[in-house]
């Protein structure tokens, strides 16, 4: 298994943790992981590894979740999260890198290879697009309603295998696992901001300023 490391970085006032995985291959690209809404890096754990032989993977947890910095009310637009992943580039000197990008993380990837597609070899966004179709902006609303503080870290993994029973359960586990944190009572809730369940505060671009974008995108068999 290669040997993974977990940094912190400070990028635009707020504090930034990511993973880095090392390719086995010398001299590899890199890869950079962006997570969606209630998400983290270690969501990426076994397929970062999975891509270690072709790539340097890096996974960010974006602000407000995982173990980067809470920006608070009114601080979590995409094009802040675009901003943050311009710097984070910099402060790391990448260049000629492929983004990928799931849900929010898609928006987020959608957003920076607008501006930036020189940057990249290539983007790549999933399960979301540049506008989003009713059906699933209604389950974020619901899952936003559902329970958020649990007794065990079973229960909230219970609660986590009732909505999606899909993912392999060991897989699934580790996932939800690491997306618990204690509270001052000695409960679980999700690691990221509270702020972020409050419906709206999650500020998306119109489809109208994402297609544009989304055609400048680079793109190519992956």
């Amino acid at each position: 298994m290669t040997q993974v490391s977990d940094e912190l970085i400070e990028l635009r006032g707020l504090r930034f943790a990511y993973r880095d995985w090392p390719s086995k291959t010398p001299g590899a690209p890199a890869l950079v992981l962006l997570h969606g809404y209630t998400g983290h890096a270690r969501s990426w754990d076994a397929f970062a590894e999975a891509m270690t032989d072709r790539y340097r993977v890096i996974a960010l947890d974006q602000r407000g979740h995982g173990a980067s910095g809470w920006a608070g009310p009114g601080a979590y637009a995409v094009a802040e999260m675009v901003a943050d992943l311009e710097a984070f580039v910099k402060a790391l000197g990448l260049d000629g890198f492929t983004l990928l990008g799931l849900s929010m993380g898609g928006m987020v990837t959608i957003g920076y290879a607008g501006k930036r597609p020189k940057e990249l070899a290539a983007a790549v966004i999933v399960d979301i697009g540049p506008e989003l179709i009713r059906s699933g902006s209604q389950r974020i609303q619901e899952g936003q309603k559902a329970k958020d503080v649990f007794d065990s870290k079973d229960e909230a993994f219970a609660a986590a295998r009732a909505v999606n029973a899909v993912p392999p359960e060991a897989h699934h586990r580790h996932r939800s696992d690491y997306s618990l944190m204690r509270t001052e009572d000695g409960r679980w809730t999700y690691r990221f901001d509270r702020v972020l369940r409050a419906p709206g505060e999650l500020k998306i671009p119109t489809p109208e300023e994402s297609w544009p974008r989304a055609r400048r995108s680079p793109s190519r068999p992956w």
